[in-house]
Order: C-alpha cells, then structure tokens, then sequence
C-alpha cells in the first residue's frame, strides 16, 4: 500500500472533522453493521469542556437533505461557577442504536455517516464555551 492509501484509509477509520461554528461540530465516520438487535455506540474522543460551566453534548446524523435525527446526548456537569480552565474526558459514548437505524431508513445502504455534535450550555455574558471533540467512532456495544 503506498502512503496515499494509508493516509486515506486512517482518516475514514477515524473520522474526519470540521468546524463550522463555536457550539457545532461535524464529523464523517464509517457506519457499523446494523446486523441483529445489537447496541450501537458513538465514541465522542478527547471531549473538552470548560471547569465553570455546565454542557450538554447533543449528537445529530446528517441525512443527505440536510435534516438532523437525534442520535443521543450527555450532560457535563460544571466544577464550580468560579472554576478556570477545562476538563478533557478521554472517551464520552452514547448509546445510539434507534436514532441510528432511522438514519439508515432515511439513508439507505450509506457506509459513511455525517455527524453534528452541538455544545449547549445557559446563557452566559461570557459568549459560547470553549470545548472540543477529537473525533468520533461508531461501534458495537461490548
């Protein structure tokens, strides 16, 4: 395999990312097989989240129309109002199974799936929070 394909084939392995605003996310990742009754997870890696307030990470697929299904959610508690800096969670899942198989009734037979991952947070005068994703996976539940 010449280096091309290596590169190639280790960024859809991964994910690839882009940022489009300072609460959204987008990501581009392989989908599992849906095969059976089995759980499906997203792996949200390397989650950065400010210490002084409180997040909401929502997960949307992207059909090719560009409506957004739930996949699923996760709150993060803030340390204390008046705390600095961040907290980096290694790994967040989340279970996604049925707003994954809506997806794929939408989609079809699709092997790649676009990913929104939103920050939600209260409103703050301080403006939107500094967080980030480092990539995200998808894959069967132990």
């Amino acid at each position: 395999m010449n280096a091309t394909a290596i590169l190639v084939s280790f960024l859809l392995a991964c994910g690839s990312h882009r940022q489009v605003s300072d609460t959204t996310r987008h990501f581009r990742t392989a989908v599992p097989e849906l095969a059976g009754s089995g759980t499906v997870l997203l792996v949200l890696y390397d989650v950065r989240v400010p210490n002084n307030r409180p997040v909401i990470l929502r997960a949307y697929a992207v059909a090719p129309d560009s409506t957004r299904i739930l996949l699923g959610s996760s709150g993060l508690p803030a340390i204390a109002p008046d705390a600095k800096g961040s907290t980096t969670h290694p790994m967040l899942r989340l279970s996604i199974t049925s707003g994954l198989r809506r997806w794929a009734e939408a989609t079809g037979d699709a092997r790649q799936i676009d990913i929104e991952v939103r920050a939600e947070t209260p409103p703050d005068s301080t403006g939107p929070p500094a967080w980030s994703v480092g990539r995200v996976e998808l894959v069967p539940a132990p």
